[in-house]
């Protein structure tokens, strides 16, 4: 059976719960949700492991903040011998308007520089890029909370069908 490595990427703490800079989380929460999953706290990262088209799918959201998320990315590539071309990473794109993602298969994103810092491969593996709301200045979308559209939204478009 196929493995494949989910990445909700967010940052910890109250602070930042809600916000869109944490729509990794918000789009791992909705697919494991919709899969009847659940996740647990281990080692660097929450963990879900649901099936989806005879596919396994271990979903997770690091529990370090997202700059330094590529040590939870390794450890759980490495236990779950899951090759990188079978690593998704979502993660909020302030460029995009509300409704629109991205996936690209690979690329570079100067926020993602430490997300594989021992893999053989940086920084190239697939990336859904998602926005939720009209592009802020950079430093002032991390506080913003989600409308309740917006919360609809991510759940409507987040879990495979």
């Amino acid at each position: 059976m196929a493995k494949y490595l989910i990445v909700g990427l967010g940052n910890i703490g109250a602070d930042y719960a809600g916000t869109r800079h944490n729509i990794g989380f918000d789009v791992a929460d909705a697919l494991v949700k919709k899969h009847e999953g659940s996740f647990r706290l281990d080692r660097l990262a929450e963990v879900a492991e649901v099936r989806w088209k005879g596919k396994t799918l271990i979903t997770i959201k690091p529990t370090t903040f997202m700059n330094l998320s590529g040590k939870a990315v390794k450890y759980w590539m490495d236990k779950e011998k899951i090759p990188l071309e079978n690593v998704l990473i979502i993660v909020d794109e302030l460029a995009l308007p509300l409704s629109r993602f991205r996936l690209r298969p690979a690329g570079r994103l100067p926020s993602l520089r430490s997300r594989t810092p021992r893999t053989s491969n940086p920084l190239r593996r697939p990336r859904l890029q998602l926005r939720r709301l009209k592009p802020p200045q950079p430093r002032q979308h991390l506080p913003n909370r989600a409308t309740p559209a917006t919360v609809h939204h991510v759940n409507t478009v987040s879990a495979p069908a």
